[in-house]
């Protein structure tokens, strides 16, 4: 399937948005980014696996996937909630966040 030049305006959009969701347990093993000014976004870390845009361009589906260590330290509740707001505060065209999900 084809997608539309309209659909991957609203990606990037979305992909902008998501570069704001950060957690320190995402950081690299070795690191101190626990300690840093700004822990690790998942745009960066690459942890964004996909992104849809639904057929009726209103509705928003994100999936990431978390390293099983900051998963299970917590960072995916953290992060699917702080995921579902950004989207839903910055995306006014998005009727409806149908999942900020781990994968």
């Amino acid at each position: 399937a084809q997608v539309s030049s309209a659909a991957l305006l609203k990606q990037s959009e979305v992909l902008e948005l998501l570069s704001e969701a950060a957690d320190p347990q995402l950081a690299p093993p070795g690191t101190a980014a626990a300690g840093a000014d700004s822990p690790p976004d998942i745009v960066s870390l690459g942890l964004v696996r996909a992104v849809r845009i639904g057929d009726d361009s209103a509705s928003v589906t994100v999936q990431v996937e978390l390293p099983r260590e900051a998963a299970e330290a917590g960072a995916e509740g953290r992060l699917r909630e702080v995921c579902t707001q950004l989207l839903r505060e910055g995306l006014p065209w998005a009727a409806e966040v149908e999942r900020c999900q781990s994968g």
